[in-house]
């Protein structure tokens, strides 16, 4: 477990939105030799979360994370001093750590098959890091099998 990160946490909010892994380390060529840097993926992209992550931050409430999803479907936020005048100043402040308008080079890719007229479906999830210094330009990070759409989970168990 992370420290601060309970299982009823985890288990209860984080567990289907957090992907833990250490990014490859990359050195940079400069004049004077190499420095190495390190990917900062310790905050979430606010133009790009999807409405489930937005609701794992603190204080975020339904109503918030709607009017976030809803101001984004104009158009991005080019500033954080915009989130801010969107939520309130209490809010923002409890948010403004964890958020960013920074771009990661890592994506999530599901992909659900489905046969038609039938309730048999199959998924892969993938993890991918977009790389030009990588062969292919980009790197699978984590593959997984048998994937299954939360949605469909969630009203399958209901009708048991």
């Amino acid at each position: 477990m992370v420290r601060g990160v309970t299982p009823e946490i985890f288990y209860g909010r984080l567990r289907d939105v957090v992907t833990v892994f250490k990014p490859p380390e990359q050195r940079i060529r400069y004049k004077a030799g190499y420095k190495l840097i390190r990917a900062d993926l310790n905050k979430i992209n606010i133009n790009a979360a999807p409405k489930k992550v937005l609701l794992v931050l603190p204080s975020m409430t339904e109503d918030l994370v709607q009017q976030i999803m809803n101001y984004r479907k104009e158009s991005d936020f080019r500033s954080l001093t915009e989130v801010s005048s969107l939520v309130s100043s209490d809010v923002y402040n409890v948010i403004s750590p964890y958020i960013t308008l920074e771009t990661s080079p890592y994506f999530s890719i599901m992909s659900i098959g489905k046969i038609a007229d039938s309730k048999i479906q199959q998924g892969v999830e993938a993890l991918v890091e977009i790389n030009k210094r990588l062969k292919k330009g980009y790197g699978i990070m984590q593959w997984r099998d048998n994937f299954q759409d939360q949605g469909q989970q969630a009203s399958a168990s209901e009708k048991e």
